[in-house]
This record gives structure tokens, sequence and C-alpha cells, in this order.
């Protein structure tokens, strides 16, 4: 009878013995953060033209307007290095001082991408003379972007282990175990360098071709953060 009521008692002895070992450990952790930046030079230009006109008709305005976005397509298409896309079509009545419609005004807008600057900077003066400026802009391509982030993931997780070295030994501890690690990546956009402040007003003369427009790309900082936990070893 003695071995039948202490087994049990040894059993649980043992089961609340494991259990306690399986307890993380919470006490003498450090949450703490680090990073890695580097600028970069931007190699990608977007840009966005557009064309805007008056109609007494929406579909004779929208024939129009998608007529003038077919040409801007197809001078488009012969510079191979730049990518064109027909962006946001849209229309809208226009009303008098008595609420009624008294014809219909649209836009259309023409969406170009290339890694040549140079080459893009003269399609867009070339279709200057039928198309406005938008918007143009530089950001870092996909592949420029993960080059350097491959570079700087290291950097940044080698200053998160300094740092967490430095914080341990000056509250006296020998070392640290890592509990948890974050690293995400980010990068500040690229410098928007030009944007029309109105759009051309019915009937207003189309401006003449220009000369390709001279563009500074300027620079963007990508950066690598690190977040984390560390646990101090006595």
């Amino acid at each position: 009878m003695r071995f039948s009521v202490l087994a049990p008692l040894a059993l649980a002895s043992v089961l609340f013995s494991a259990g306690a070992l399986a307890e993380p450990l919470n006490y003498n952790q450090i949450q703490l953060g680090a990073d890695a930046r580097r600028e970069i030079n931007n190699d990608t230009l977007n840009a966005v033209l557009f064309t805007e006109d008056s109609h007494a008709s929406p579909a004779r305005l929208s024939a129009v307007l998608n007529e003038r976005m077919a040409a801007a397509l197809k001078i488009a298409s012969q510079h191979g290095k730049v990518k064109a896309s027909s962006g946001q079509l849209s229309t809208w009545p226009v009303y008098d001082n008595n609420q009624r419609v008294t014809g219909w005004r649209g836009r259309a807008e023409l969406r170009l991408e290339s890694r040549d600057i140079e080459q893009a900077s003269q399609l867009i003066g070339q279709l200057q003379n039928q198309l406005q400026i938008a918007q143009v802009g530089f950001s870092v391509s996909d592949e420029a972007r993960r080059k350097v982030e491959s570079e700087l993931i290291p950097q940044a997780i080698g200053a998160f282990r300094d740092k967490a070295r430095l914080i341990v030994q000056a509250l006296g501890g020998r070392d640290y175990r890592l509990v948890e690690m974050r690293v995400d990546q980010a990068g500040q956009p690229g410098l928007q360098v030009f944007r029309a402040q109105r759009a051309m007003k019915a009937g207003a003369p189309m401006m003449a071709a220009e000369a390709a427009p001279s563009f500074a790309p300027g620079v963007s900082e990508i950066s690598v953060q690190v977040q984390g936990t560390v646990q101090t070893a006595p």
C-alpha cells in the first residue's frame, strides 16, 4: 500500500519539475534596436502626363481624349527603354449658375516609367506638344534596393549585437542570449521634382514642342532596422 501511495506523489513531483523547467525565463530581458542606412542614387523615373478638354457631348469628349492617348502611346512605343501605360480617364459635367449642365470636361493620363532617365526625358519633351506634365518623380529600382538591403542586413544585425553586448556589460552581465529579433526594411521615397499647379484652361493653345527637360534624380535613403529582445546571462 505504501508503494501505491508514493508512486503517484513521485510522478506528480517529476511532472511539476519538468513544468517548472519549461517555464520561460522572463527576467533580465532588454528590448533594443539598431539600424544601418545608406544613401543611393535614384535610378528610375516615374512620370504622369495628361491632357484635358471640353465638349458638349461626353461621348465625343471621351473619343477625343482616347485619340490623344493613342497618339501619345504610339510615340512612346518608339522608345524601347520607356514603359508607357494609360492612366486614369475621367469626365465630369460642367454647370452654369443655375446648376444646369452646359457641357462636359475630361482628363486622360499617360504614365511613364524608365531606368533610362535620358531617354525618358527626351520622350517627355517630345510629348509636351500635346500633353502636360502632372508630376515627375524618382525612385530606386527593386533590383538596386534588394542589392543594398542585402548588404545592410549584416551591418544592422552587427550593430544590434554590439549594442546588446554594451548594454549587458553595463548592467554587470557577462553575456546574453537572443530571445527574439525582427528585421525590417524601409526607404525614403524619391524626390518629386515637378508637379503641375493647375490644368490647362479650356480652349487654351497647346504649348509648343520643347527640348528634353533636365531633371535631377537625387538620392533615396535605404535603411534596415533590427528590433529585438535579449536576456542577460549571469
